[in-house]
C-alpha cells in the first residue's frame, strides 16, 4: 500500500493550498513557545537560522549560540510590526539574563523602548503547570532617547488568587507608576540598567525586594569603607593570568556512557539520586571494594583506574573537600563491563560500553579522553538550587585536581594555594553570595545557573594586595 505522507503543514480540507499576505501591524500579543535549541529538530533549528539571517543582517547577529525558540518569535514579531507598533510578550526571565540571548537583547534594547517588564515575587511563573521564571514585556517599536526608562513591576501575590479588582489595581497602579500594598511594586529604571554589561534584569528584580536592597546597600558601603582592597575577577583574567572554563558534563552527555557505574561515592549520604549506585565500602591499598546500594552487589577497582571527582557541589560538610571528593573511573577494567551489563542489559549495556571505551556518535569521545579536560583543584557551582538542603556552598577546592562530572566553571592560574583558599573562602560568603545573586540568571522557582561572564564581574579581594598580616 502507498505510504501515507504525514508531513508538511496541518490541513483542515482537501483544497489546494494558496499563499495569502499579512500586512503589517500596530500591535502583536503572543505568549510564544519557549522550546529550548537542543530540543528542536536540527534542520528546523537551522533553518530558522538560515531564514532569518538571510532576511536581515540585524537578525542574524541577533542569533547566538543555542538560543530557544521565543527568539524566533520576537523577530517575527519584529517583521510585522510597523515603526512605532507595540509588542507584549509572555518571555522566559532568561530571555533578559542568558548569555545565548545577550546579542537578541542588545537587539531589543537598540531598537525597542521597554514600557513595562513584570515579574512574579509571589511566583516566578505566570503559566500553569510550569516551574519556569518568566516575565510579561510590553515594548514600542522605536530606539529609545536618551535616558530611557520603563517600569519594572513585581507582583506580589500568585496569579491564581488574583480578582478581577485586582488586576484592574494593579493596571491602574502601572499606568500611574505607584506601587499597591499587598498588590504590587512598581520601581523605574533606566533602560540601560538591563544591558548585559550593567545591572541586568535579575539584579533589578532583586532589588524589589526590601530585605535584598537593604543587604546590597549595607555590602556596597562596607566596601567602600574598608581599607581592603577589592578587584574583578575579569581584571585577574586580562592581567594576571587566572582563567575560568565553563565545563558541562551534565545528565544529558553522562547519559551517553554509563553514569551508573563509572562514579563511585565515598559515602550514602553523598548518593542521593538513582543514578548514583556505588558506595566505597572498603579500602584495600590498591584496591576499593564497592557497593551497589540498590542491590547489594560488590565490585572491586583497582585504584590507578580511578580519579577523584564531584559529581556536583552538594552535600559537602566542608569547601576545601581534599581527601573528601568521590571517585570516577578513569581507564574502566573490564570487570566493569559486567556491571554495566548489569545495570543496562546485554544490548544497551555492550552498546554504552563500546562508547564509554571508543567513543562514537553523540558522544564527546571515550570517556578516558574527557577526565584530563575536566580536571581542576578549584571549582565553582554553575547551577545551584538556593533553597535545598544539601546547598551549602558555591565553590570548593582541594589540595590535589579532581574530575568536574557536572556543570560548572574551573579555576585555574592562581599565584599561590593560599589565594585557592582565599578565592574559595570569599565566594562562599555573604558578600559574594549578594553579588553571585545579582549577577544570575534565575530559572525557576529557587534555581539559579550563574554564567561564565557574570563570574568574571564579581569583586573579589585583591589577594597579591594584602599584607602578610590581612591574609
Amino acid at each position: 500500500s502507498k505510504k501515507k505522507d504525514t508531513g508538511g503543514p496541518v490541513r483542515v480540507s482537501q483544497s489546494p493550498l494558496r499563499p495569502f499576505k499579512l500586512d503589517q501591524v500596530d500591535l502583536v500579543i503572543m505568549n510564544p513557545p519557549f522550546t529550548s535549541w537542543d530540543n528542536m529538530a536540527k534542520d528546523y533549528r537551522n533553518g530558522l537560522v538560515r531564514l532569518f539571517s538571510d532576511e536581515r543582517p540585524a537578525y542574524r547577529d541577533a542569533l547566538y549560540w543555542k538560543t530557544s525558540q521565543q527568539t524566533f518569535f520576537l523577530l517575527l514579531a519584529d517583521s510585522f510590526l510597523k515603526n512605532g507598533g507595540r509588542f507584549a510578550a509572555v518571555l522566559p526571565l532568561t530571555t533578559f539574563t542568558g548569555r545565548a540571548f545577550a546579542p537578541l537583547l542588545e537587539f531589543l534594547l537598540d531598537n525597542y523602548t521597554i514600557r513595562y517588564v513584570i515579574v512574579g515575587l509571589g511566583r516566578l511563573s505566570f503559566s500553569e503547570e510550569t516551574n519556569l521564571a518568566e516575565i510579561l514585556v510590553v515594548a514600542d517599536k522605536k530606539p529609545p532617547v536618551e535616558g530611557s526608562k520603563f517600569l519594572l513591576i513585581g507582583t506580589l501575590q500568585r496569579p491564581e488568587v488574583w480578582r478581577d479588582i485586582d488586576v484592574q489595581l494593579m493596571i491602574d497602579a502601572c499606568r500611574k507608576g505607584n506601587s499597591l500594598e499587598g498588590l504590587c511594586v512598581v520601581e523605574q529604571y533606566s533602560q540601560s540598567a538591563l544591558r548585559p554589561k550593567n545591572e541586568t534584569l535579575s539584579g533589578l528584580l532583586l532589588r524589589l525586594i526590601p530585605e535584598f536592597r537593604q543587604a546590597l546597600t549595607s555590602t556596597e558601603e562596607i566596601e567602600k569603607k574598608t581599607q581592603v582592597p577589592f578587584v574583578k575577577i575579569s581584571k585577574l583574567v586580562k592581567e594576571r593570568g587566572l582563567r575560568t572554563a565553563r565545563w558541562v558534563l551534565g545528565g544529558g552527555w553522562l547519559e551517553c556512557y554509563a553514569p551508573e557505574a563509572l562514579f563511585a561515592f565515598r559515602s550514602s549520604s553523598r548518593a542521593i539520586r538513582a543514578v548514583d549506585r556505588l558506595i566505597v565500602q572498603e579500602d584495600q591499598g590498591r584496591f576499593l571494594v564497592l557497593t551497589d546500594k540498590e542491590v547489594g552487589g560488590r565490585v572491586r577497582l583497582p585504584k590507578d583506574r580511578l580519579v577523584s571527582a564531584l559529581r556536583r557541589i552538594t552535600h559537602l560538610s566542608t569547601f576545601d573537600v581534599t581527601d573528601a571528593t568521590d571517585y570516577c573511573v578513569y581507564e574502566p577494567p573490564q570487570t566493569l563491563r559486567d556491571v554495566i551489563i548489569r545495570y543496562y542489559g546485554a544490548r544497551e549495556g555492550e552498546q554504552r560500553w563500546i562508547r564509554i571505551t571508543k567513543g562514537g556518535k553523540d558522544t564527546l569521545g571515550p570517556w578516558h579522553t574527557l577526565i584530563p579536560k575536566g580536571m581542576c583543584k578549584v571549582a565553582v557551582a554553575g547551577r545551584l538550587n538556593l533553597a535545598a538542603p544539601g546547598t551549602r556552598f558555591v565553590c570548593c577546592r582541594s589540595a590535589e585536581p579532581f574530575f568536574l562530572a557536572g556543570y560548572g566553571f574551573m579555576v585555574v592560574g592562581f599565584a599561590t594555594p593560599l589565594h585557592e583558599k582565599l578565592f574559595c573562602l570569599w565566594l562562599n560568603s555573604s558578600f559574594a553570595l549578594l553579588q553571585l545573586l545579582e549577577k544570575a540568571t534565575i530559572t525557576g522557582g529557587t534555581w539559579v545557573r550563574l554564567e561564565q561572564f557574570r563570574l568574571k564581574e564579581i569583586s573579589i579581594p585583591d589577594f597579591e594586595g594584602l599584607s602578610h598580616e590581612r591574609e
